[in-house]
């Protein structure tokens, strides 16, 4: 089912940037975004949205309450991050569009980062932040995998263009893109984004093929630099073993998407055999236990993706 977006936009583009802060229930974290992104240095005039999904703390009336001459609230009622983000790029005035969740905390030079990177790489359509997640040291080594699942993306110090043939991926997470380009690959999008507390997984990464197969560049710069300040209740072992099945089931299409692959269950019966196999290899080579539990679930998930479409292609 494809993702049905209505555009139209109320913002004409008339500045550079604007960062759209993404929120649920965020009353308590996202002035801390807020406050990080009216202190940036360097940059020439951006504005500032912060898209309230649906809240039903007192996100409104901070809202209401802010002071900042750039600022603007707009409220999405339809619930998901995908609706949220598309409601933030239809508001937008900026010729790009950054994103922020309410617990991603950009350095003091992120807007400008955005600004020059756009600028000096022309074909670049989508540009990922370096996320590091702010966790413990000791629960960073115990959750391994985790931290991917978190939501970090570190691939070292240098920029790079990434071509969707690794592992590596942007995250939706300090996310900046060209607007007319978002607003032409997101009405294709299948993946979803999650909804409220409901957990799903790989729609960065579907943002980022699809980007990638209408002739646009995707990279990472490591100077757009964002601390993720993760809720406690994250780090749980209910919540990682319930995010890394969201993620392993959306794998199934993402591969499809990958190698162009029109036909639903083409390759199915192969990644049900691999996915199996390195099902049993992680519950047998991984020592840690908190990790082993994640890559089970996650290749559970992918095992349960392909049966879903091979059950589809049957029908």
């Amino acid at each position: 089912m494809r993702h049905s977006t209505t555009w139209t936009e109320t913002g004409d583009v008339t500045m550079k940037v604007s960062v759209i802060i993404i929120t649920y229930n965020g009353a308590q974290r996202f002035p801390a975004v807020l406050a990080a992104l009216a202190s940036q240095a360097g940059t020439r005039e951006f504005e500032i949205i912060l898209v309230d999904n649906n809240s039903t703390d007192e996100t409104k009336s901070i809202a209401q309450g802010v002071g900042i001459s750039n600022f603007r609230y707009v409220f999405e009622a339809t619930p998901g991050i995908s609706h949220a983000r598309d409601a933030g790029v239809r508001a937008a005035r900026g010729e790009i569009v950054g994103f922020v969740d309410d617990d991603n905390i950009p350095n003091e030079t992120w807007v400008r980062e955005v600004e020059v990177f756009f600028e000096e790489h022309p074909k670049a359509g989508l540009v990922g932040s370096r996320v590091i997640n702010a966790i413990p040291a000791e629960l960073r080594s115990k959750i391994g995998f985790g931290n991917s699942l978190l939501g970090e993306s570190d691939f070292g110090e240098a920029a790079l263009q990434l071509k969707g043939d690794s592992y590596q991926s942007i995250n939706g997470a300090g996310l900046a893109a060209r607007k007319q380009l978002w607003i032409e690959v997101a009405q294709h999008l299948v993946l979803r984004g999650r909804t409220g507390k409901g957990l799903t997984g790989g729609e960065d990464r579907e943002m980022m093929y699809r980007v990638l197969q209408a002739g646009h560049q995707v990279w990472y710069n490591p100077r757009m630099l964002i601390d993720h300040r993760i809720e406690q209740r994250r780090w749980s072992s209910d919540y990682l073993e319930k995010l890394a099945l969201a993620s392993g089931t959306a794998q199934p299409f993402l591969r499809r998407l990958k190698r162009k692959l029109g036909n639903r269950n083409s390759g199915a019966a192969f990644y049900m055999c691999a996915d199996f196999i390195r099902f049993l290899k992680a519950s047998v080579n991984i020592s840690n236990r908190f990790e082993k539990r994640l890559w089970r679930q996650y290749y559970l998930g992918c095992l349960l993706g392909n049966f879903e479409s091979y059950l589809n292609s049957s029908q």
